[in-house]
């Protein structure tokens, strides 16, 4: 599965974070465990194949409670360092169906700001130069804010599937993603050994790799690998990740 692409720089750290910018789920929508989710951070080595060459990196990712309009939401912060400077993201989640209420993501003088609705999405990106575009698009489904957080409130088991849907901010369109659980697997990291499923997000309309997720079988289902393919226009290859840290309870 290719990764969902951003406006100039992001694009890279974006696809290396293995997740869209938002996610968003079918009109009648799979069912979420969402008080399941629990405070957390974790930290993972990122290694990037590609033709002639092989990057590695550190990405972290941390899920708090807090409030937004005076209401509890769900924050979910992630970053990566990589090669073109450091890349931020912070968006805010409905408690309940994990619909996104709030967005920031940054990479130097790079920003972009959106706001959601329950069918529309508004907001501006700021370009190095100072540049400032609106982005407003019309959303097709209900959607979730952050892809990983999804899966790991999903009702997970053996042959469990659904249908997630995907927008992708730079085109403003909407991408289905099949989401199945392949198999059950043991693996083992620098953060220790874990029973996990194997879950397998796809392209149903086909072309892609699919994007492959190990989690672990207890809810909420952290990941623990995941392995993706970038976009030829990125320069193709390969991104896997591994956890390498993870701290359960409040930051």
């Amino acid at each position: 599965m290719h990764t969902p692409r951003h406006l100039t720089r992001l694009a890279l750290a974006a696809a290396l974070l293995g997740a869209g910018l938002a996610q968003a789920q079918e009109a009648e929508g799979p069912r979420f465990d969402a008080d399941k989710l629990t405070e957390a951070s974790a930290t993972y080595a990122v290694t990037m194949a590609l033709e002639d060459t092989t990057l590695r990196m550190t990405s972290n990712i941390a899920w708090q409670k807090a409030r937004h309009e005076g209401k509890a939401v769900w924050q979910v912060t992630s970053g990566v360092d990589a090669m073109m400077g450091e890349y931020t993201e912070t968006i805010l989640l409905h408690p309940g169906d994990l619909r996104p209420l709030h967005q920031r993501v940054a990479q130097d003088a790079q920003e972009m700001v959106l706001d959601y609705t329950s069918g529309t999405v508004t907001g501006t990106a700021t370009l190095p130069d100072g540049t400032e575009n609106q982005i407003s698009a019309t959303l097709q489904a209900p959607i979730v804010g952050h892809v990983e957080t999804a899966i790991s409130a999903l009702p997970l088991a053996d042959g469990y599937a659904t249908t997630l849907h995907s927008f992708e901010t730079p085109t403003q369109n909407q991408r289905t993603w099949a989401v199945r659980v392949a198999r059950t697997a043991e693996i083992t990291t620098e953060a220790g050994t874990f029973d996990t499923f194997v879950v397998l997000v796809s392209d149903p309309g086909g072309g892609d790799q699919p994007a492959s997720f190990w989690v672990t079988q207890a809810a909420p289902h952290r990941t623990i690998r995941s392995v993706s393919t970038l976009p030829s226009g990125l320069g193709g290859g390969t991104v896997l990740t591994e956890l390498i840290e993870l701290t359960e309870g409040g930051i």
